[in-house]
């Protein structure tokens, strides 16, 4: 018998609704779509702070477009947002695909030559105990990213047909024709594909870096999305990989600073040598392309405040803080603000207020609202944090 771990526990008090009451759930009257940015939220931490993100919208008025990924049946516990004009509505993950059959991902990986040169031959399951992996389907990954990257391997076909009907959304709503001539269709369409060619979105993939479906999702996912957009000939985009923890969820598993290391050194392979991956369906990634245009890293360097591990309701103000942060990135010029900042800063004072440190690969970032909210609102000088560094590294 396996006992539950901390962040288990943890985990089950704030996830309280199963898949199926998602889906019966009314749904409320959504605002209208803003076009130019889409949502791919992967693993439990991912989840939850993409649906703030579209409480957040809500709020102001818009809604959007957004796809939620796991290897857990348990999907985010809906949010009650107050919209202008219509009161109390739930937000709901309504989007929501989950990895893994009914059979054990262990097994299952050995009816595949492929799977079986990579996994047992190839040595990724070396050293990893049986009982830590012998999992049953859609129940988590137990904080073992290689759980959550079999799956993906095994259930290849419906996460990429998933992804491509979701990700087909960009290039613009096919309409139906009425045209006189065959000429006129093709013209019609030419036009079509330009106007989607011409314009920009905004990726956004939030992952947790320190469980299992969000790290396995980080080092997979963002290529499918940059192969199935090549396929539809999407161009004018930009991929946003936002990466949680460690120190927010200290204590949450044994696993919390092995796997955020794991994933920083396997993203920075990736940023300089690409990837070469082949999967079941057919599909072969070979490109030299880093996994993202910006990699964002939020994490709040002070938790926990006390003890060996966060509480429920630290964690839960990160994640709070943490949509916030990208709520105001993705509508407001703070990015730019920071990095013409950060690319010049005028001293190093330790003030603990904003906790940006911008590298050539992206930025970290320590959520605050007060000094985000002031870095939007006002002029600061950069205050690159050798705390907050310290901190990260240990």
């Amino acid at each position: 018998m396996t006992y539950p771990t901390t962040g288990e526990r943890l985990k089950l008090s704030r996830r309280r609704i199963s898949t199926a009451t998602t889906a019966t759930s009314a749904e409320p009257t959504r605002p209208p779509v803003r076009r130019g940015k889409l949502l791919i939220c992967c693993g439990n931490s991912g989840e939850d702070v993409g649906l703030r993100l579209l409480a957040h919208a809500w709020r102001d008025g818009y809604d959007l477009p957004a796809i939620f990924i796991n290897n857990d049946h348990l999907g985010p516990t809906p949010l009650q947002v107050h919209v202008p004009g219509r009161g109390s509505v739930s937000v709901t993950a309504t989007d929501r695909f989950v990895l893994g059959a009914e059979g054990n991902t262990r097994d299952l990986i050995k009816e595949y030559p492929l799977l079986v040169k990579r996994y047992l031959e190839g040595g990724l399951l070396r050293g990893v105990p049986v009982f830590e992996t012998y999992n049953r389907g859609g129940r988590g990954g137990h904080a073992i990213p290689t759980i959550t990257v079999m799956d993906i391997d095994l259930h290849i076909e419906a996460l990429y047909g998933h992804l491509r009907r979701s990700l087909q959304w960009l290039s613009g709503e096919p309409q139906r024709r009425t045209a006189a001539s065959d000429l006129e269709i093709l013209l019609t369409l030419q036009n079509s594909q330009q106007e989607a060619s011409a314009e920009s979105w905004i990726i956004v993939v939030p992952v947790g870096g320190t469980g299992s479906c969000g790290n396995g999702c980080a080092q997979t996912i963002p290529y499918l999305i940059r192969h199935i957009l090549h396929e539809l000939g999407i161009r004018n985009y930009e991929l946003w990989l936002v990466v949680l923890g460690p120190r927010a969820f200290t204590g949450l598993t044994a696993y919390v600073q092995h796997n955020y290391l794991a994933l920083l050194h396997s993203l920075d392979y990736m940023a300089e040598h690409g990837q070469r991956r082949a999967y079941l369906n057919g599909i072969t990634i070979d490109t030299d392309a880093p996994p993202c245009d910006r990699l964002f890293l939020l994490d709040d360097p002070l938790l926990p405040s006390q003890g060996a591990s966060v509480t429920e309701q630290e964690m839960q103000r990160f994640l709070d803080r943490a949509a916030l942060s990208l709520h105001l990135l993705l509508n407001t010029d703070a990015y730019d603000v920071i990095a013409s900042h950060a690319a010049n800063p005028l001293d190093l004072t330790q003030d603990q207020r904003i906790r940006w440190l911008h590298t050539v690969n992206g930025t970290v970032a320590g959520v605050e609202r007060e000094g985000l909210l002031e870095l939007v609102t006002q002029t600061l000088e950069a205050r690159l944090l050798e705390r907050f560094m310290t901190r990260l590294a240990s």
